[in-house]
């Protein structure tokens, strides 16, 4: 019966790892943006692409639904702390521009 339990409770365990994804965000569609040495976004306008910026985004506010005067699509996130940015990409989604934000 110990064997049975140890040998369930080993496969409940090796389960949990199939939750988590060991998957990248980057592929031949998004590429790995370059990043700071802090492990930070390195975010240049003519460079980074709007998939780059969704990925280190991810985790805050963000909203779409926008563009300038120029009609290029807008991108902006703010976190819990009221800081946030504002991006504008064109129409192959590189960024054109961005502007910080603080509170």
């Amino acid at each position: 019966m110990r064997v049975f339990m140890l040998q369930a409770a080993l496969l409940l365990s090796l389960s949990g790892c199939g939750l988590v994804s060991n998957t990248s965000p980057w592929n031949e569609r998004c590429s790995a943006p370059k990043t700071t040495s802090n492990g930070m976004l390195a975010i240049k306008d003519g460079e980074t692409l709007k998939c780059q910026i969704r990925v280190f985004t991810s985790n805050m506010g963000c909203s779409e639904k926008f563009t300038n005067a120029q009609g290029d699509d807008g991108l902006a996130c703010t976190n819990s702390e009221g800081k946030g940015a504002i991006f504008f990409f064109d129409n192959n989604g590189v960024l054109k521009s961005h502007e910080f934000l603080s509170k």
